[in-house]
């Protein structure tokens, strides 16, 4: 879905497309109902975030996953492979500005694509930006890691989202935000850029505390 919105789309157009069309959209009527679809969601979203940041001075998160190109092979089975889209980040700013209550939480699968919302997460707010699918390497983490312990704040790292068929990938991916994680604040450590009694700390907070904050869990 497009996020780069058209405010200027009313309920009445969304309507006659449907009336009309609905039996089958071109290409421009599937954009103008997703982009209307898409805009209702945040609109509702930032609506929620307003009330929750009274509480936990965040607001609600959106989840997005991104980074990645699908294809149906022969055997109709779906492919995916990292895919980098330049100019995403930029592309989207208006929508981080324009909906302060939500916490855009981007899952980035192309590692060239996640230093680019890493940069955008450590001037933006309500941007938030951890690894998914084939961004999952420990070294991307550790490097994710390093980059905002130094430039930002480790509060800008999301976990990770694993969206496996298996259990034992899900538990795989969890060794591999560990081993990322882990990895990244000892080369701080070593550089002596982080005292060892913090980098501690950090360990617990990503990997506890910080998703309890930003998705609105209850752990005390």
């Amino acid at each position: 879905i497009d996020k780069r919105l058209n405010t200027n789309i009313s309920e009445s157009d969304i309507t006659n497309i449907i009336k009309k069309h609905k039996a089958k959209l071109n290409e421009l009527e599937v954009n103008i109902i997703s982009a209307y679809a898409t805009q209702s969601i945040l609109e509702g979203l930032n609506e929620i975030g307003s009330e929750l940041k009274k509480q936990n001075g965040l607001g609600v998160c959106f989840q997005i996953a991104i980074g990645v190109d699908y294809f149906i092979d022969r055997d109709r089975e779906i492919m995916a492979f990292k895919a980098y889209q330049p100019r995403i980040p930029r592309d989207e700013e208006p929508i981080w500005r324009k909906y302060p209550n939500i916490i855009f939480e981007y899952l980035v699968a192309d590692e060239k694509l996640q230093e680019d919302f890493m940069d955008s997460a450590k001037q933006v707010p309500n941007i938030i930006v951890g690894p998914w699918w084939q961004g999952f390497g420990g070294r991307s983490i550790a490097r994710m890691v390093e980059s905002l312990v130094w430039e930002s704040s480790i509060n800008k790292f999301a976990g990770g989202i694993s969206d496996a068929r298996y259990v034992t990938m899900i538990g795989a991916k969890g060794e591999s935000v560990r081993y990322g994680l882990s990895a990244g604040l000892a080369l701080c450590v070593s550089e002596g850029r982080l005292p060892l009694n913090i980098a501690k700390k950090y360990m617990k907070y990503v990997l506890y505390n910080n998703p309890a904050r930003v998705h609105n869990i209850p752990i005390d």
